[in-house]
């Protein structure tokens, strides 16, 4: 049996992660490679509560994002595909995610959602 309510009942969770990134097409510092810590902020939604009294189980919410966010960016070189950066990625031994388009913090986002 479920629960109803009368209004969306959401619950978020934040989750951190460390990235290196470079924007190629910018025209100061951010072209170098540099890092960041990010912090994502994950929110759930349902108009009604499962048998269990939860949306979702923290547990299990953590489980998603660690294996769809955390394992691909943390401590990750995330660039751009072009020639440019895999002429630079030769001479570096780290883990790269490639990407095919600026890894902005807009861009990261959006790649997240989807």
């Amino acid at each position: 049996m479920k629960i109803y309510s009368d209004f969306m009942i959401s619950i978020t969770k934040e989750f951190s992660f460390e990235t290196a990134h470079r924007i190629s097409n910018h025209p100061a510092s951010c072209k170098h490679i540099h890092g960041h810590s990010y912090r994502l902020f994950v929110t759930v939604s349902a108009d009604e509560i499962q048998e269990n009294d939860m949306i979702i189980d923290f547990k299990e919410l953590k489980q998603i994002i660690n294996e769809k966010v955390i394992k691909t960016f943390d401590h990750a070189l995330v660039l751009k595909r072009n020639d440019e950066n895999t002429k630079l990625a030769q001479n570096i031994d780290s883990n790269i995610f490639w990407m095919e388009f600026e890894p902005t913090v807009e861009r990261l986002l959006d790649y997240i959602r989807k």
